[in-house]
């Protein structure tokens, strides 16, 4: 099993890595930690193949940092698209798309509640009540 992972850099397409033998199982769209050049980097699981085209030896993968997939199957592919159609490295297209936090391997942190959440407020309602009053000059 060959690992298709964008990593850091001006590769036109994801680079080859053999799975880690103590990981379990692998989803497109995971963070996975890599090695690249003397360093350990982030990079995105883009696509599983049975072998590859590199007669060269392949590096292991370091570890998994997201258990389930972070990205959907159609967000990975609209990358590659936007990569293939725009000739633009892979991994450049994923820095223009997602947050840096999620690129640098980080956990992410469940979203805080807006006001309108915490108190069961429609916030279509508010939006609208406000944009009356400004048309009207009246103050809330």
């Amino acid at each position: 099993m060959i690992l298709k992972i964008a990593v850091p850099g001006i590769f036109s397409d994801p680079l080859d890595y053999l799975p880690n033998g103590n990981e379990g199982k692998y989803s497109i769209g995971q963070r996975i930690i890599v090695p690249l050049r003397n360093k350990h980097v982030c990079g995105i699981l883009f696509d599983i193949q049975q072998n590859s085209d590199l007669k060269h030896k392949l590096k292991s993968i370091i570890r998994i940092v997201d258990e389930q997939p972070k990205l959907k199957k159609s967000y990975i592919n609209l990358l590659k698209w936007l990569a293939n159609y725009y000739h633009y490295p892979i991994y450049k297209v994923c820095e223009a798309a997602l947050p840096n936090s999620f690129l640098l391997g980080e956990q992410l942190i469940k979203p805080y509640k807006t006001i309108y959440q915490k108190y069961e407020i429609d916030y279509l309602a508010v939006s609208y009540t406000h944009l009356r009053a400004h048309e009207t000059g009246r103050n809330l």
